[in-house]
């Protein structure tokens, strides 16, 4: 785990636990590749900047994880998460870019409440919109995917 603050882990370590919860020197993360799990609430109310997950690590991300996270601007989710959760980052009011894997396949209700309608979430060409049978997201939020969905090649 590494951060502009530099929260060491264990390498044997392979879930992230509710322990960053208000951590607002924390601005910037990327969680590597041996963490499978982000809890419930793990890293809430803090000053997150930028997440970034290495791919091939987390599979599951608990139910608002990024929460009122007001200054997270940009997350690059991995390629082994297959839904993201209700309520995940819901009130993140500066959030403007996710990049969404192809292996997503359901996003809860209200996983970006109260996001703003100008934040992109990009998927690579071809993978799944809100409108797609293959990927499961709740009646309500379809007329705010509309508006936030993008899809291009990314070259991350």
């Amino acid at each position: 785990l590494m951060g502009d603050v530099g929260y060491p882990l264990l390498d044997n370590m392979t879930v992230i636990p509710e322990a960053f919860l208000y951590k607002t020197e924390l601005t910037s993360i990327t969680i590597p590749s041996n963490i499978k799990e982000v809890k419930k609430n793990a890293f809430a109310r803090s000053d997150l900047q930028k997440v970034t997950f290495e791919n091939g690590g987390v599979q599951e991300i608990g139910q608002k994880a990024f929460d009122h996270c007001f200054e997270l601007k940009e997350v690059v989710l991995p390629d082994t998460l297959k839904a993201i959760p209700k309520e995940c980052f819901s009130a993140c009011p500066s959030l403007t870019r996710v990049v969404m894997p192809a292996s997503v396949m359901q996003i809860g209700t209200g996983a970006f409440k109260d996001c703003p309608e100008t934040m992109r979430i990009i998927t690579p060409r071809g993978a799944r919109g809100p409108e797609s049978k293959k990927l499961r997201v709740a009646q309500s939020d379809i007329p705010f995917f509309r508006k936030v969905f993008t899809d291009q090649d990314v070259a991350e």
